[in-house]
C-alpha cells in the first residue's frame, strides 16, 4: 500500500483597485515660426498631437480587495505601476487623445479668429 501527501500548491494573490485620472494635452511650449505660417488675414498652424502630460492616482484611490500570501513593498509597488498604466491604456481606448486633439484645434481656431485672421488653417505633426 502506498502512502502519499498531496502537495497543493500556495496560491498567492493580490487584487488592488485603483482609481485615477489621466490628464492629457497638447504641449505647446516648443512651437517656433516653423509652427506658424502666416500670409496676410491667412495663418496655418502646425501643432503637436495630443499626449498623456500626467497620471494622478492618489494613495486613498488604491483599495485593496483581497490579499493572500505574503507580499513585498516592491511586488506591492509593482502591481499599483501596472494599474497607472492599465488607466493610460484605458484613456487611450476611450479616444482622449483624439478629443484633445479635437478642443486644441477648435480653441486655436477661435483664438486666431478673434485677433484678426480670417482664414485659420490647423493641422497636427505626423
Amino acid at each position: 500500500m502506498a502512502v502519499g501527501t498531496a502537495l497543493t500548491p500556495a496560491i498567492d494573490h493580490l487584487v488592488i483597485i485603483g482609481r485615477g485620472k489621466v490628464i492629457v494635452g497638447n504641449d505647446l511650449k516648443n512651437l517656433n515660426e516653423n509652427n506658424i505660417s502666416v500670409a496676410g488675414d491667412s495663418i496655418h498652424l502646425t501643432l503637436p498631437h495630443a499626449k498623456i502630460l500626467q497620471t494622478i492616482v492618489n494613495p486613498s484611490g488604491f483599495e485593496t480587495f483581497a490579499e493572500k500570501g505574503d507580499w513585498s513593498e516592491a511586488a506591492v509597488t509593482a502591481l499599483k505601476i501596472k494599474i497607472s498604466n492599465e488607466i493610460n491604456h484605458r484613456a487611450i481606448q476611450q479616444n482622449v487623445l483624439v478629443k484633445a486633439d479635437e478642443r486644441c484645434k477648435n480653441i486655436m481656431e477661435v483664438f486666431m479668429r478673434n485677433t484678426g485672421f480670417k482664414k485659420v488653417s490647423v493641422t497636427f505633426d505626423n
